[in-house]
């Protein structure tokens, strides 16, 4: 009986886990999951020895004996992926740099990061950057060695770097740049010696913009006013605290520039006074610059500046004026065209005179050359009392014929 119940319940235990149902290898990390693979992902950074906020781009990295490669981006960085676990031979190589090799081992979906810090094969690199401002590379620089006569160009950062081998000896290191004075170093080499060099280029005081305009302001005593109103603006590389002055050249004459800080520029008016011939129609054609000089006493000059012309003949004011009893405080501007060839535009000012004071109270700027009238803007009647309006007319230069003073009375 004993040995009956015994045999029944082995054939139960067997018959029963039979029909268990096999356990699921849907994760991708387990070991029989169809999905498994035992791999891994590397990355890291591949810089410059002692130089480590400096990557180096574009360098190649290979991952043996996976034959799995990459190259860094432009900061240095790279990253490796579906590398086999166990052991991994990392190779980094960079053109003009010692090629770096890693012995590393994978360990199966566990991320690992590397760095590399290659030495250049160079005896003889730098950087270039801008005097008073450390931090500032100066990309494409021409960098010669003589007497060997060979050179490169700096990186978008300002480094360069030599690959041929410097045999002992004296040489002289040029670096030049556009807008930059020309640095010069001399450097004597021994066996085996690997230099590193710093140029702080001082840079040309750069006159960005310049112009020229004339004024003829006519009047009816003592007569007409000339000015030539000169601006320029100034940058330096070095910062613009390193401009000391700003001055007009013209034939052997220098006329010092203000800077007006209300319209960022440096600024000059010419009048007759100011010149020997006492008239300033002795600037029309004349080539004249303006230059600026910084605390090196580096001075950089604009191109040829020259007066295209002074406007003679302009607009004179028909009505109102003071013979008129009646003006309303919305009157109708006119006056008669002036007969020129060139193109211009008119601007209308209206001033009221009050108490020995002058107020700009209307201006009308851009005027057709075609029109000879034109209405004061019902928006803002003018008040009762003492005014005069001028017409000037401007041509594409800017150079300005103002009229008359053409005084009325609003009652």
């Amino acid at each position: 009986m004993n040995k009956f119940f015994l045999f029944s319940f082995l054939v139960v235990c067997i018959v029963g886990f039979g029909c268990v149902s096999e356990v699921s290898h849907d994760n991708s990390l387990d070991p029989l999951s169809p999905s498994y693979k035992a791999e891994a992902t590397i990355g890291g950074r591949v810089t410059i020895r002692n130089l480590a906020s400096v990557g180096i781009g574009s360098a190649f990295v290979i991952a043996l004996p996976a034959n799995i490669s990459t190259r860094t981006d432009s900061n240095g960085y790279f990253s490796l992926s579906k590398i086999p676990s166990g052991n991994c031979t990392l190779i980094v190589q960079k053109e003009n740099f010692i090629a770096d090799t890693l012995q590393i081992s994978v360990t199966v979906n566990v991320p690992q990061t590397v760095s590399f810090s290659l030495k250049a094969e160079a005896v003889l690199n730098g950087r270039v950057i801008v005097r008073n401002l450390a931090s500032v590379g100066i990309g494409s620089a021409l960098v010669t060695l003589l007497p060997l006569n060979i050179a490169t160009r700096t990186d978008a950062n300002g480094y360069f770097a030599f690959s041929t081998k410097i045999a002992t000896g004296n040489y002289t290191l040029t670096v030049q740049k556009e807008n930059f004075v020309t640095d010069t170093l001399q450097l004597s080499f021994k066996v085996d010696e690997q230099q590193t060099i710093s140029f702080l280029l001082n840079g040309f005081p750069v006159i960005t913009s310049s112009q020229v305009i004339t004024q003829k302001i006519d009047q009816y005593f003592p007569g007409p006013i000339y000015s030539a109103t000169f601006t320029a603006t100034v940058a330096d590389p070095n910062g613009d605290v390193d401009i000391t002055s700003v001055w007009l050249s013209v034939d052997t004459l220098r006329f010092p520039m203000l800077y007006v800080v209300t319209e960022n520029k440096f600024q000059v008016i010419i009048l007759p006074e100011n010149l020997p011939s006492n008239t300033i129609e002795v600037l029309i054609g004349k080539n004249m610059y303006i230059a600026a000089k910084d605390t090196q006493q580096v001075v950089g000059k604009s191109a040829p500046i020259t007066v295209t012309r002074i406007i003679e003949t302009g607009a004179t004011p028909l009505y109102p004026k003071y013979t008129d009893s009646t003006v309303t405080s919305t009157p109708e501007f006119k006056w008669s065209a002036p007969s020129v060839s060139f193109n211009f535009t008119y601007t209308i000012t209206v001033v009221r005179q009050e108490s020995g004071t002058e107020t700009i109270k209307w201006s009308k700027e851009k005027l057709g050359s075609y029109l000879v009238s034109y209405p004061y803007p019902n928006v803002s009647p003018l008040q009762k009392g003492n005014y005069f309006w001028t017409i000037s007319i401007v041509d594409e230069y800017g150079n300005i014929s103002r009229s008359k003073q053409s005084p009325f009375i609003v009652n």
